[in-house]
This record gives structure tokens, sequence and C-alpha cells, in this order.
């Protein structure tokens, strides 16, 4: 991470950055969280919850005082309303319709997963900011089962032009570590191949448009693996024009490929391990945070950080990060 205040401080191997006396800039808590097969109903679902399972939920994700949080795995409104409070906190929440998903392993019916982001309702009052929905990102769904993008504009009240693009995602499971390659199958390293230039598609529209950004979500893939061909992929400072055929993969448009410095990302704990892993063979996370360039200079390191869930809520602990908006 790059960090641009007069005074740093180095102590027990962590950066620790103060503002300047009298600096009244706005420090931004951002998490990302996907929640597990968070259904509206107790005793619903992949992973049947009861009441005071709930109540544990909005404990910890109150605990957790962010300002925004991505949230993936979650039902419909109704199951977010039981984990963030209705009269603190907007729910936006993927569009996506209902689709038949088939039985869980224990036999009941498979809830939808939507994507979405739970914002602090006193965001403009503490931090004089607010907040745009967009449509939602569809075309990461290559078909009815997958997920769609939640993108929301974050904005100053006193500097409307001051814009950072926000997107919630949840990409194809169970091509963590495997080679992305796109067959035309169903199998899904095939799938995620789908997405990834997708997915790329929309930074590379943010950038040529000049506009800063930040992913958040279950990404279901290591990027932090030495060599990561997803993450090298992504992270080319390149920009292009996208071809967007109906059918096969997404692809720039020969001769359209031209350096864009927005397009110069970065990650959340790169490159570091994940401090709660699920098997140590596989000890990097999958849920993260990207930023484009100017988005990664806002970055305070130090609060990026996975927050640990003793009780296993979910099968995913929370990744929190501060920016300053400046």
């Amino acid at each position: 991470m790059k960090f641009f205040y007069a005074t740093v401080l180095w102590f027990c191997g962590l950066v620790v950055v103060h503002p300047l006396p009298g600096d009244t800039v706005p420090t931004l808590t951002l998490c990302t969280w996907n929640i597990e097969h968070l259904a509206a109903q107790d005793d619903a679902g992949c992973k049947p919850r009861k009441n005071h399972d709930y109540q544990a939920l909005h404990k910890f994700a109150a605990d957790l005082n962010a300002d925004i949080i991505a949230f993936q795995e979650v039902e419909n409104l109704s199951a977010a309303r039981r984990l963030f409070t209705p009269s603190e906190y907007h729910i936006e929440i993927s569009g996506r319709p209902t689709v038949e998903l088939g039985r869980c392993r224990e036999g009941d019916r498979r809830r939808m997963q939507r994507t979405g982001f739970a914002i602090r309702k006193d965001l403009q009052t503490r931090l004089g900011l607010r907040y745009q929905r967009q449509p939602d990102v569809r075309y990461l769904a290559t078909q009815p089962s997958e997920r769609w993008g939640v993108h929301i504009i974050v904005f100053s009240t006193n500097e409307p032009g001051r814009r950072l693009h926000l997107l919630a995602v949840h990409l194809k499971s169970g091509c963590s570590y495997g080679e992305p390659k796109y067959r035309g199958d169903e199998s899904p390293c095939s799938r995620l191949a789908e997405q990834v230039p997708r997915l790329e598609a929309w930074m590379d529209a943010r950038a040529a448009a000049g506009e800063e950004f930040i992913i958040l979500g279950d990404v279901n893939r290591q990027l932090d693996g030495l060599g990561d061909p997803v993450w090298e992929a992504w992270d080319d400072s390149e920009c292009c024009t996208w071809e967007q055929p109906a059918t096969g993969l997404w692809h720039c448009r020969e001769g359209t490929e031209r350096f864009n410095p927005i397009a110069d990302l970065e990650r959340a704990r790169s490159g570091r391990k994940h401090p709660y892993p699920h098997n140590a063979k596989h000890p990097f996370a999958i849920d993260h945070i990207i930023m484009s360039s100017g988005a990664d200079r806002l970055a305070i390191e130090i609060t990026a950080q996975f927050i640990h869930d003793r009780d296993k809520l979910s099968d995913h602990a929370p990744l929190m990060m501060k920016i300053n908006w400046r």
C-alpha cells in the first residue's frame, strides 16, 4: 500500500497512520462478508438456523461497526433485515429473480444466494457521504444459478464530483486454485473462466471513464497464490474495448488495448495467508477487496484484516478495511 500522511509511526510491526492536527478527513470502514446460506426463516435452507443463531449473527454484524458491508449468500431482503437493523441500515440487494436450485445435501430446498450492501443510514451526518444505487451487473451470471453484482456509487455531499464505485460480487465456486480454462461445459473452472473477463470488462469501463472503484466479495479464487492467472489477467494496467458474444468468452477487440493507470490494481492483505484457513494446504483467502489505483492510495493497510468468527456463525470470516475520504 502507498500512504500520503506526514506522520508515520512504526509500532509492533504495524503501520499506524495519524491525520494531521485539525484534519477532518472522514474515515470510511468497508467490509465484505459471505454469511453462508442466510435464509429468511428459521430452520430453512442449506444451513438451518434457530432464532438464537440469528440473534448471534445480528450482534456479530453490529460489533463489526462497519459503514458499508458487502454481503453474499443472503436469500432476500427479509433475511438481510434479520441481521441489519432497518432503522440503522439501508439494504441494497440484488434483484436476481428466484429460480429453482434443487435440494441441499441435508434434504431441504436450496434458497437463493444474493449479493448486496448494508449501508449505515447515518453515513451523511457522520461522514458527509451519500450513495446512489446503480443497475445490477447482471452479466456476471452466465446462467440463472449464478449471482449478479450489486453496484453503488459513494460520493461526498460537499464534492459530488468525487465519486467511488463499489461493486459487491460472488463468483462461481469450485475453482479456487485450479486452472480457470473455458471448455464450454458446466465444470466450475470453465464457468469461472467465463466470469473473469466479464468482471474485467466492468473494471475497464470504470477505468476508461476515469472512475476509481473497489470490488468487494467472495471471488472464490485464491488470488494471493504465486502467479495466479486470474489476478494476472485483471491486474494488467490496461483497458480495452470488449467483444461480448452471446456464448463463449468475452475478449478484447484486437488493437484496442491501452495503458490506463486506474487499471493498476491492488488487493487488501496482498500476498498474505488467511489467518483462519479452512484447509492448511490451501491457506490463501477467496474473499477479497480489490482496489483501483486511486482507491488504493486511500487505503489504511493496518485495518485490512479478517475478523475472527469464534462461534463459526458462517464459513467465511469478514474482511474489513478502512479508507480515508480525501
